[in-house]
């Protein structure tokens, strides 16, 4: 028989068994493959079209490179691709990536729009996060849109289902603001009902502010005062407590909007509760051989579709062509590039790494070499631990398992013995720097953890100089074991349980008793953007 291809005329010649069931398949790059089955009793001629092959589709969001799930052409699996208009070799580091509404609790099934907003509340679909103040300072801030027409007793926060287990603010008929606040679950004793004389204007945008600065609680709207009670009175609160947004157990739910985007609350000046959390994540550079001038990308895959990348030529030996893509003018290093790998499914929130139990991070480059030249070695972090127990590992090398970080709540350093020093308090964000230093005179290595609580507006290029630090601990040993993996947080039990902003970890080394400065040796994250004309 004769197999005649009409896409481009291009003809085989089979010798098959008359009679004799038998089957071919016709296979060309970006097509659909085509598998004929039949039997024949005399020479024939099938013209045989393929068809242009469409099974995935690629898309382009910014810098990110989607390709869908779909069906390769020899009718296989395609689980999708997601990697950076960039370099492929590399990772990168997008910032803001994703959108989640996660850091609350739902009761029932609350209406949030894609744009963050709480709308149609009832006693049985609002939302709820725990609201533990202890004696400090304390902050909600509400942004609400009010409704066309007030409801008495419209609670724009309250209990979750213990009464006046947190504070409680609602509107009258007329519109103004009502605050009830106590001390204990036995009665209204700081504020009873307190009423606003203003009121707030229907179908009007507002940013509500209620707090305790230590000797009174205010209402504010719009960064006017609605409501004053002078007192040192602490408002109760339990580990148990939930904060209700929208809803008071036992009272009418709030007939208007919340903008969860812009509700936050602080305690003791610090950020407590977000509704949101943007996640940050890591994706592969997607473009082989990139310099950032407009082309079009041809996207391949392997034949078991374990790999995806792009590539400007028409054809790769090895690969099957699932489409292309033109990729007009860009930046080619558009996002930090990653120096590490992840274990444990460690959670990224902008440039911080929210670790757990059994979550960490693996650098891409082995300690400094120091027991030939005796060089000095820091590492500078901004951490904030949870609640610490136990060992809290912030930095471990990988091997021998010498470390510094936290036991309980003290400082510390294990180097095969722990030795400890000085407290950290849950949820506080602080500067560490441990630095090795070799003592000429005594021929080894010192060890010292310096700790620094954060301002607010330091970074790793901006810290005080070393009198304004605090040391913790200190121990003669080498804590940075020479040449040895090294990872942020650990494997196990002893992981680190908090936060740690990886743009500002830095990893440096000196030369021992030399007058030149530190030199930046390894970070998590590495700045680079290349314009191109």
């Amino acid at each position: 028989m004769t197999t005649d291809n009409t896409t481009d005329n291009t003809t085989f010649d089979k010798k098959v068994y008359a009679g004799m069931p038998f089957r071919y398949k016709i296979t060309k790059a970006r097509y659909w493959d085509k598998t004929v089955a039949k039997s024949v009793t005399a020479n024939t001629v099938d013209d045989v079209a393929l068809e242009p092959y469409d099974g995935v589709t690629i898309t382009q969001d910014g810098t990110v490179l989607s390709v869908s799930a779909g069906i390769l052409p020899d009718g296989g699996a395609y689980g999708g691709y997601r990697g950076v208009a960039a370099p492929a070799g590399k990772r990168y580091f997008l910032r803001n990536a994703n959108t989640v509404y996660d850091n609350f609790s739902r009761r029932g099934s609350p209406d949030i729009g894609e744009d963050g907003v709480l709308r149609n509340i009832t006693s049985g679909n609002n939302i709820y996060t725990a609201f533990y103040n202890q004696s400090y300072s304390w902050e909600i801030t509400v942004k609400i849109h009010t409704p066309e027409t007030f409801a008495d007793q419209s609670y724009i926060f309250g209990n979750y289902s213990t009464n006046r287990a947190t504070p409680q603010l609602c509107t009258d008929a007329a519109g103004h603001l009502v605050l009830y606040l106590a001390s204990s679950t036995s009665a209204w004793d700081i504020a009873d009902g307190a009423v606003s004389e203003q009121a707030l204007a229907a179908d009007t945008d507002y940013v509500i502010k209620a707090g305790w600065d230590g000797t009174a609680y205010t209402v504010t709207a719009n960064g006017e005062e609605f409501i004053r009670v002078v007192s040192a009175a602490v408002q109760y609160s339990t580990t148990a407590a939930q904060l209700c947004f929208g809803f008071d157990s036992g009272n009418n739910a709030w007939t208007g909007t919340i903008d969860l985007h812009n509700s936050l609350i602080t305690v003791d000046g610090k950020a407590y509760w977000k509704a949101y959390t943007v996640y940050s994540e890591i994706l592969p550079g997607a473009l082989d051989g990139d310099t950032g001038v407009l082309a079009d990308w041809n996207c391949f895959c392997d034949a078991e579709a374990e790999t995806t990348a792009f590539d400007t030529a028409a054809a790769v030996d090895g690969k099957v062509w699932i489409g292309h893509k033109v990729i007009e003018s860009h930046v080619t290093n558009p996002w930090p590039i990653v120096h590490f790998s992840v274990e444990g499914g460690v959670t990224f929130r902008g440039d911080t790494a929210a670790f757990a139990d059994g979550m960490w991070l693996v650098a891409d480059k082995t300690l400094p070499v120091t027991e030939f030249f005796f060089g000095d070695v820091e590492f500078i972090a901004k951490i904030t631990p949870k609640m610490p127990s136990g060992y809290n590992t912030v930095f471990r090398n990988a091997e021998t398992n010498a470390f510094f970080g936290l036991y309980g709540a003290a400082w510390c350093i294990y180097d095969g013995s722990r030795k400890t020093g000085g407290t950290a308090t849950a949820g506080t964000t602080y500067w560490v720097r441990a630095q090795m230093i070799y003592d000429a005179e005594k021929g080894a290595y010192a060890s010292t953890l310096y700790v620094l609580e954060d301002n607010g507006a330091y970074t790793a290029d901006t810290l005080p100089e070393a009198a304004a630090w605090t040391q913790a601990v200190q121990t003669e040993t080498d804590v940075f074991k020479s040449g040895e993996p090294f990872w942020l947080s650990n494997d196990g039990t002893s992981s680190f349980n908090g936060d740690m902003d990886l743009a500002q970890a830095v990893l440096r080394t000196k030369t021992s008793g030399g007058t030149g400065g530190w030199t930046d040796y390894w970070k998590p994250l590495e700045e680079q953007r290349t314009i191109t004309a």
